[in-house]
């Protein structure tokens, strides 16, 4: 989890103390504790569902929301065969890719967003495609050498590193790019796709 997102919740919720009382704020502390000890559980779990990771994820975007004027919606489609709470994946393994999307394709622009998490199996694995409608990733690198941006997101590159490692490790099939979404020649945002071996709680 980036430091910048802890330092700026806490900063949020001092400011949501002060406008909007503290009944507002008891209930973004609650999100936020619930959210670390969360973060310190996942640490040391091997798996969790899919339904955990995305109530995590939720958790996040709410925080998220408390420093945004625009706020960001999360939306799930999954495939009827897919139940989320039987459906197993690595802890943390959706959020470092919300972080990027949320710090370089969304939080700049002037109206509400969306993210759409979208899962589907195909034989023994489970596909995870994660789809804003933010800026896209050329505009986003050309807003952070226009602005000289010292500060760099390596939530990508760590979750890359953690698909090579399971793929060495259990010989899996894993895999994990991103693209631009584009419609009429124009691009409309940006997509994640990851594929993981499906594993089920039974």
């Amino acid at each position: 989890m980036n430091p910048h997102f802890i330092y700026n919740t806490i900063n949020g919720i001092q400011s949501i103390m002060i406008l909007k009382g503290e009944e507002m704020a008891n209930k973004y502390v609650g999100v936020f504790s619930k959210m670390l000890r969360t973060t310190m559980d996942m640490a040391v779990s091997e798996n969790l569902s899919l339904a955990d990771e995305i109530e995590y994820l939720r958790s996040y975007v709410l925080l998220q929301n408390i420093r945004l004027e625009y706020p960001i919606k999360i939306v799930t489609e999954f495939d009827e065969n897919i139940n989320p709470q039987k459906v197993l994946i690595l802890p943390m393994l959706l959020q470092p890719i919300i972080e990027n999307s949320v710090l370089h394709g969304l939080s700049s622009l002037k109206r509400s967003w969306n993210i759409v998490i979208k899962a589907r199996t195909s034989q023994d694995l489970l596909h995870l495609v994660i789809e804003d409608d933010g800026i896209g990733r050329k505009a986003s690198l050309d807003k952070k050498k226009l602005n000289m941006v010292q500060h760099k997101s390596h939530a990508t590159k760590i979750l890359k590193e953690r698909i090579d490692l399971l793929n060495y490790l259990e010989k899996a099939k894993s895999e994990f790019y991103l693209e631009d979404l584009v419609k009429n020649a124009r691009i409309i945002g940006t997509r994640a796709v990851l594929t993981i071996p499906k594993k089920i709680n039974t």
